[in-house]
């Protein structure tokens, strides 16, 4: 006897072999046992998943759910979706160790308001998690998942306003507006003409020179910095041809009111060894 089993079930179990079919037992919060030769086994409760996939929780390992692990512990946005597992503290925005008497500043003020920031020490972010526990796992990292660089939104540099020309050398789309760029002001990626790529970063590597590197898309591909060489086209055609890497604490971008505002102190995506390099440390409530 145990205390659930889940009959008819297609396992995937995460192992990358194929998908099968199988009854799975469940005795207190471990899984007891997993075949098709359960049918001797009873449980407590029997619940009939014919035709449904059974799987481990998923891990969803980059979010921003400081604050929603304690104002909503049932965490039904995420365990609906089959996530049982989430990592918070991404980006280096958390909600401890910090204390506010005042808004917070960008990024800051996207997990959180001044209230929400309470927490002096991280411990005490941690005993606030133990004392109203969330329904799912948490894994916090004490340090963020990748490095951030200081930056000022007052020295940002904006390219169609100090460079007007500039956006008749970015591609339209359907509706003849240019194409939106990707990445953020520390790695800006732009979706040149393709018959003025040349033109573009001889144009931009004068102008910024000080302020930024100018590369083809292509050069980092080849060089290795998305993983493997072979790329999608679905991935080219969100990165476009040409990107802009600034260096030190410098931030380019492109000015649209309500859209492309550039409010943010701190970024990550540029080359610096504050951004690339990060210790992983975390702790598992």
């Amino acid at each position: 006897m145990v205390d659930v089993i889940l009959r008819g079930g297609i396992v995937v179990d995460g192992t990358g072999r194929p998908r099968y079919p199988a009854d799975v037992a469940i005795a207190g919060d471990r899984i007891a046992a997993i075949g098709p030769g359960l049918a001797k086994v009873t449980g407590s409760r029997e619940v009939d998943v014919s035709g449904k996939i059974v799987a481990p929780g998923f891990i969803d390992v980059h979010t921003h759910d400081d604050r929603a692990l304690l104002a909503s512990p049932d965490m039904a946005a995420k365990a609906s979706q089959g996530v049982t597992t989430v990592v918070t503290g991404n980006c280096g925005v958390s909600l401890a160790p910090l204390t506010l008497d005042s808004r917070p500043p960008p990024p800051l003020d996207l997990i959180g308001d001044v209230a929400d920031y309470a927490y002096p020490r991280f411990g005490d972010y941690l005993d606030a998690l133990d004392r109203s526990p969330p329904a799912l796992n948490a894994a916090c990292l004490v340090t963020a998942d990748h490095g951030m660089t200081s930056i000022d939104p007052a020295t940002t540099y904006f390219l169609n306003k100090e460079m007007p020309e500039f956006e008749q050398m970015i591609e339209k789309g359907a509706d003849q507006k240019s194409l939106t760029p990707a990445g953020s002001c520390r790695d800006y990626f732009l979706h040149i003409l393709p018959e003025r790529l040349e033109e573009t970063k001889t144009l931009l590597r004068k102008a910024l020179k000080d302020r930024a590197m100018v590369c083809e898309v292509k050069e980092l591909i080849n060089e290795g910095f998305f993983g493997s060489k072979q790329v999608s086209e679905s991935f080219l055609s969100r990165v476009g041809n040409l990107v802009i890497l600034p260096h030190g604490n410098h931030s380019i971008w492109w000015y649209e009111k309500g859209r492309f505002d550039q409010k943010f102190f701190a970024m990550h995506g540029g080359l610096t060894r504050a951004e690339m390099e990060t210790i992983f440390l975390f702790t598992a409530i």
